[in-house]
């Protein structure tokens, strides 16, 4: 049994145990008190206990120590109760997988995050407005003197690439290149012991989850699975893909043009990206339909501004990419043009593929480091040895 074990004193807190055991917590405790000088009698005192499941640890089994705190009094904050204590799930408008083929590339393309296209390039910084320079020299001049002297070669070189970029897209839809397309679902679903269990139509799929060690900054340690009541509820899976950018990008590769081919693969990349980005909006206000009135700008829905996430596999909240096995009998990647390698390679590479939440109050977060108990009990929930599971996660061990 592990607990994190917060102990408070008239609202301020004095001592902090992470993934202590039982025992070992009663004795912490204990010697906090002497060490501290504690007057029991003459002090309020909050034992705040949170669930850090593997997977029974339930924070009540604590009153079973006896512990001679008299004036002590016990918060059980169980997150799951505080998650679902108002929750009510959205009935989905529509149950069961859809697919979605030769997506118009110009909805996609304003739901690019430029950001993370320079990344790829390795030209870190911002470059806001850099969508708004026309040709124009002065235009040019212009945006360029929003940048410190040192910095205006790099924005420059920036302001280059983009323009490339966007003559590359222009090539993409005239020449009729790619092809977007994305299939998803919206399921019954429920948690249990941090699983997520889906159930399509004939068969139900289980995907297990991982626990922070670590708490967030809200002193919760988050699992996927807390976003999901533990009956009655909804939980939905997506794929997109771009596919005939590699014979495209294999041309140009022949030619000896690098520069070109690796411009066509990170703007496919941010393509599949954007897809994620554009259809995840979509089920928020018609395929689901939980959020029907959310007037959001494209901006801030890539701040992750809107009601609900979409963690995909590898995402830190979801770091195991074995579970794209799962998700593919579920999605029948087949059927979009998506093919998995034995290490669970997605190709055309691509492609994204995760899970929604429609819950109010699920959040992006990263599970970090986990321990020999958590993985052991997660191969066991997995169905999985620990030495096939070891090279999926060995970034989190």
């Amino acid at each position: 049994m592990f607990l994190s074990i917060i102990l408070w004193r008239n609202c301020s807190k004095i001592h902090n145990i992470i993934n202590a055991d039982i025992v070992l917590s009663r004795l912490i405790i204990d010697f906090i008190i002497k060490r501290e000088n504690l007057n029991i009698k003459h002090s309020r005192f909050q034992l705040v206990i949170i669930k850090n499941t593997y997977p029974t640890a339930w924070a009540s089994d604590f009153i079973n120590m006896n512990l001679q705190l008299f004036d002590v009094i016990l918060r059980f904050n169980d997150l799951k109760s505080k998650l679902l204590m108002s929750y009510i799930p959205v009935k989905p408008n529509t149950l069961g997988l859809i697919r979605l083929t030769d997506i118009d590339l110009r909805e996609i393309v304003p739901f690019i995050d430029w950001t993370f296209f320079f990344m790829a390039w390795r030209m870190s910084g911002k470059y806001e407005g850099i969508e708004t320079v026309h040709d124009c020299l002065s235009c040019k001049m212009s945006w360029l003197q929003n940048f410190p002297e040192s910095d205006r070669p790099k924005a420059e070189e920036a302001l280059k690439l983009f323009k490339d970029a966007q003559e590359m897209l222009r090539r993409f839809l005239a020449e009729k290149i790619l092809s977007i397309n994305a299939g998803f679902g919206i399921y019954n679903g429920f948690a249990k012991d941090d699983n997520i269990h889906i159930q399509d139509f004939n068969q139900t799929i289980v995907i297990p989850t991982l626990r922070q060690q670590h708490p967030s900054t809200d002193g919760f340690c988050y699992s996927l699975a807390d976003f999901l009541a533990e009956e009655n509820d909804y939980v939905g899976a997506f794929a997109t893909t771009i596919s005939g950018v590699e014979a495209f990008a294999e041309k140009f590769e022949k030619e000896d043009d690098v520069y070109n081919s690796i411009l066509v693969k990170t703007l496919s990349d941010r393509l599949a990206e954007a897809a994620a980005e554009w259809l995840h909006w979509k089920v928020r206000k018609e395929y689901w339909g939980y959020a029907p009135d959310e007037n959001l700008s494209v901006k801030e829905m890539l701040r992750t501004q809107y009601k609900g996430i979409r963690p995909a596999v590898g995402y830190p909240s979801l770091p195991d990419q074995s579970i794209i096995f799962e998700l593919e009998s579920l999605l029948k990647f087949n059927e979009i043009g998506i093919q998995l390698t034995e290490n669970g390679a997605m190709f055309p590479n691509a492609s994204v593929c995760g899970l929604y939440f429609a819950h109010p109050q699920s959040k992006y977060f990263m599970i970090g480091k986990i321990d020999e108990k958590q993985f052991k009990d997660y191969a066991h929930r997995s169905g999985k040895s620990p030495e096939v599971l070891h090279k999926w996660m060995a970034a989190n061990l």
